[in-house]
């Protein structure tokens, strides 16, 4: 008897491999489904197909079905206190481990290593380590270890090396805006993730009497914690705006500016953050966006009358840009 063309096994299974669905659960043409009645089909998700026993073609051996899987608990789950509280009730010990080799695997990363993290999307730890390594002149001996929670570590040859890689940000690697800190004992990356970035911060439109470094620095340390200035500044050869290397903490908003109070009148200054990824403008914060914000718009300051609330947004793209021209060597501040 010849087959009919298009008829789906009785048993279930997936059709020909050509047919077979690949994507994530939850699309019509790319997650596993079964045959209800003649044209009719349903949506099930892998974790279904595998609680269900039902077993699918999930190509040639060892490989995945196309998309993102979702990650397993161990991976995501993060105790609370309570949790912890409940497990030390119930497994009170407290070990005490050999010292003599912790110690010697300390002493690997005390003084020679930096953890740090991408802020934007995750990059492969090899392009970091090849990136640090070819700006730095130092190929072949910056070393990238994968860490937990999308961390990283980098490893180098000397104390003087990482030094530079700490002094020499910002990092962007392929398009990343890269968070780096120095290596400490117990580091946690669930527990306390790297938050500290370089970044370059503009004063746009800044009076010319402001523009000794001094004043200029002062204004920047309002933002962060102000490294350098660049050499257009430090020179006063263009004047359109200033421009400053920050040490900011990723966990808190930006600051949009400040008001100064000048011979005149109090002004305000604007501050414009380079190569920012994925600003939230609910928030302020940098590394994700307003629909997966889990802040709240900033309160009033302290001393304003109640009632007298402007409301209006307070971040947008005027707070970033990209770095749109190559900026000249870096003064010290």
């Amino acid at each position: 008897m010849a087959r009919r063309k298009g008829k789906e096994p009785m048993d279930g299974s997936p059709g020909p491999a050509g047919e077979q669905a690949s994507g994530p659960a939850g699309e019509q043409a790319s997650g596993p489904s079964t045959a209800e009645g003649k044209d009719r089909t349903t949506t099930r998700t892998w974790a279904e197909v595998v609680a269900q026993g039902k077993g699918t073609n999930l190509g040639r051996k060892g490989e995945r079905p196309a998309g993102r899987s979702r990650p397993a608990p161990w991976v995501t789950h993060r105790p609370t206190e309570t949790e912890v509280a409940r497990l030390c009730y119930h497994f009170s010990s407290v070990f005490e481990l050999s010292v003599e080799p912790i110690e010697a695997a300390r002493r690997e990363w005390e003084g020679l290593a930096l953890v740090g993290r991408s802020l934007g999307r995750r990059v492969p730890v090899e392009w970091v380590a090849k990136d640090v390594a070819a700006r730095l002149k130092k190929p072949g001996e910056v070393v990238a270890v994968s860490l937990a929670d999308d961390h990283f570590a980098l490893r180098f040859r000397s104390p003087e090396v990482r030094d530079r890689a700490l002094s020499e940000g910002p990092w962007v690697v392929a398009g990343q805006l890269l968070a780096l800190e120095p290596w400490t004992p117990d580091f946690l990356p669930r527990e306390n993730p790297v938050k500290t970035v370089v970044v370059w911060l503009r004063l746009p439109g800044l009076p010319p009497e402001y523009w000794s470094t001094a004043t200029i620095l002062e204004i920047a340390g309002k933002a962060g914690r102000p490294l350098a200035v660049d050499g257009v500044t430090k020179g006063r050869r263009a004047m359109g705006f200033a421009r400053v290397k920050v040490s900011i903490d990723a966990s808190e908003p930006l600051l949009p500016g400040i008001r100064i109070l000048g011979k005149t009148k109090a002004l305000w200054q604007p501050f414009v953050f380079e190569s920012i990824p994925d600003l939230c403008v609910r928030c302020g914060r940098i590394g994700h966006l307003e629909p997966g914000c889990r802040f709240g718009a900033p309160a009033p300051a302290e001393g304003c009358p109640p009632g007298e609330e402007i409301r209006g947004p307070i971040y947008g793209p005027w707070l970033v840009t990209t770095r749109s021209r190559q900026m000249r060597e870096t003064g010290p501040p």
